[in-house]
């Protein structure tokens, strides 16, 4: 996982901030010393997606990855086959 010198790199989760809206949940990771995320889209509607890049540019975050939370009802261990 990596070479000699590689420093892994972590991203917090704006999904564990689904109370907030998208400006208190980049604070709060923010806050926390994360300089990467992955933004959940409920916290980005349609259309408004370069204000979401405005505010990460705006708290000098990177996006690593955009996400949703899985809504299929299916049991855990069905999703391992």
């Amino acid at each position: 996982m990596g070479g000699p010198g590689v420093v892994p790199r972590l991203a917090g989760h704006t999904y564990a901030f689904r109370d907030v809206c998208l400006a208190a949940a980049l604070d709060a990771l923010t806050e926390l010393d994360f300089d990467a995320v992955e933004v959940w889209l409920g916290h980005v509607p349609t259309g408004a997606e370069s204000d979401a890049a405005q505010l990460l540019a705006d708290r000098h975050l990177d996006v690593v990855a955009v996400g949703e939370e899985r809504t299929d009802s299916r049991r855990e261990d069905q999703w391992r086959s």
